[in-house]
């Protein structure tokens, strides 16, 4: 059986991981805003819909729920949306 500190130890570690994980998100979108090339284009409705149902789907797949997992990634999505622009932004002037 795991002790309290190796198991706090475990979740640091997934945590980090998880930081890590949203940084390679994010330098995908710094490519994704140098492609689009206009913050007009920045958001698109459709793609949002199908990214918050999949994930609701491999949710449900780890036993998590599905509506934790789409307001999470409303909010990955809204700030990763919201850097885009800039990026955008700052191309533009």
């Amino acid at each position: 059986m795991s002790s309290l500190n190796e198991l706090r130890a475990q979740i640091d570690e997934i945590d980090h991981q998880i930081i890590l994980l949203l940084s390679q998100r994010g330098a995908c979108v710094r490519e994704i805003a140098e492609i689009k090339k206009s913050a007009e284009h920045v958001s698109v409705p459709a793609r949002e819909q199908e990214i918050f149902q999949t994930r609701r789907t491999w949710a449900a797949e780890g036993d998590l729920s599905p509506e934790f997992i789409e307001d999470l990634y409303r909010r990955i999505i809204a700030y990763f949306t919201e850097r885009q622009q800039q990026l955008l932004q700052r191309q533009d002037k």
